[in-house]
């Protein structure tokens, strides 16, 4: 799930200026009046240096974000436009907060990142299905990241100011997770207020981590009450909304790893899956159900075509999305070897995914190409050659020999082959400017 990794890419970006901090505090600043008595010419080219890092032009960036909320945060919001688009501006315009609110950021990272929510926000395609159901799953998460920082169960400590900050935030996006008859618009203007709280928060300066004990007395609760609903009871769409966030529940309860962010998730997600059941009226049950289109039976999502169970990769066309159905027609989560190739489809929806991905459990990031098949080797990738490894997909950083090509090249710590003068490991490389080569 790559919306699962938000807090951690967040506590990653936060962590930098926590360390930008230390370093323009006392101790940097002591150790370098020091060295000034001794050689003033470098402590000038030091000077010069920490100068022209916070001369960072963010204008650009801030133009960027202001575009994208005028095509998600108006008349106009994430669920007018496809799943797909929509999901990839929701990414980078919450990475593009972060850089702008970040005071450790480089002048490239905030060029990119306007970059890639410009190149986000111009790949928008408008939905031309009706939004049947309405989607709280991204309002959830935030919510229950929003408590774990409150409730003081990350590793990271956040300043005061900032936490006060998100608990005034927290009820209004509740009222809405809450109400059972939210728009989807509605829905989608809490889930990016809130985001935009979420992304400005601060780490405290020199704060310690400790390691957080994970608390599921509450999640298994919720579970122990969710699991007593009847399938016959309620609608169809309302029961597998709850039966899906009882699936990842008892997914967090099983597993040995899990995060207080993953566990609050769920509790959230449990609550709003019972909030959201709708009982079946008696003129329903004497209705004769049409098995064509997504079923939900026996804890399983199938796909029926004239009373026949599918199988395989299927097109979802009013969801926007590819799923995977089994053998026994069940639809299919997490990675599945198909055919000769590694696919990743979502805990959640099941939805196919592509690109860079993060699989948590094997603490690695592999590429899946616009097919859905997991990539290997080097790969161009929206400008950037990446390196693969042959045997198991995982992105490689740092140096690497391309025996084919008989070079040695640099990959930063994003996977992308760097050029020029490089800095790795307290030493000084030059790499070949159009083929990345280390040059001796």
């Amino acid at each position: 799930m790559q919306d699962k990794h938000k807090l951690a890419k967040a506590s990653k970006l936060t962590g930098s200026v926590l360390f930008a901090s230390i370093l323009l505090s006392g101790s940097f600043l002591n150790t370098t009046k020091a060295f000034a008595d001794t050689t003033s010419q470098q402590a000038t080219a030091t000077s010069l240096q920490v100068s022209s890092a916070k001369k960072v032009d963010k204008a650009v960036l801030e133009k960027a974000i202001t575009g994208a909320l005028n095509k998600v945060d108006g008349d106009k919001t994430y669920a007018t436009y496809t799943s797909d688009t929509a999901a990839e501006v929701r990414t980078t315009l919450n990475n593009a907060w972060q850089v702008k609110n970040s005071s450790d950021s480089t002048q490239e990272e905030v060029d990119e990142a306007a970059k890639d929510l410009n190149k986000a926000v111009s790949n928008l395609k408008e939905n031309t299905e009706p939004v049947t159901e309405v989607n709280k799953w991204q309002l959830n998460e935030n919510i229950a990241i929003s408590y774990s920082i409150i409730n003081g169960y990350t590793d990271m400590k956040f300043t005061k100011e900032s936490v006060e900050a998100l608990r005034a935030a927290v009820p209004q996006a509740e009222e809405v997770n809450n109400n059972v008859n939210a728009t989807q618009k509605q829905v989608d203007k809490a889930e990016l207020k809130l985001s935009a709280v979420l992304s400005s928060i601060v780490v405290a300066k020199n704060a310690p981590t400790t390691p957080v004990k994970v608390d599921k007395e509450e999640l298994q609760d919720e579970y122990d009450k969710a699991i007593q609903y009847k399938v016959t009871d309620y609608t169809n769409v309302s029961f597998s909304g709850l039966q899906q966030k009882v699936n990842y529940a008892l997914s967090i309860l099983k597993a040995t790893d899990s995060s207080q962010v993953d566990v609050d998730k769920a509790v959230a997600g449990l609550k709003s899956g019972i909030a959201g059941l709708v009982a079946i009226s008696s003129s329903d049950t004497s209705k004769t159900t049409v098995k064509n289109g997504q079923v939900f039976e026996n804890g399983h999502w199938y796909f029926y075509k004239n009373n026949v169970k599918q199988t395989g990769l299927q097109y979802i066309a009013n969801q926007h999305k590819t799923v995977y159905y089994n053998s026994n027609g069940q639809m299919q989560y997490g990675q599945q070897y198909i055919n000769g190739h590694w696919y990743l489809f979502d805990s959640n929806i099941g939805a196919m995914k592509t690109g860079l991905q993060y699989i948590a459990n094997q603490h690695k990031t592999v590429y899946y190409n616009s097919n859905g098949q997991m990539q290997y080797d080097q790969q161009y990738i929206n400008g950037h050659w990446y390196l693969f490894d042959s045997n198991t997909g995982a992105m490689k950083t740092g140096l690497q020999y391309i025996a084919n090509q008989h070079k040695t090249v640099y990959y930063n710590s994003k996977g992308q082959m760097q050029y020029g003068q490089q800095r790795v490991n307290g030493k000084t490389y030059y790499f070949n400017k159009a083929t990345g080569a280390l040059q001796k």
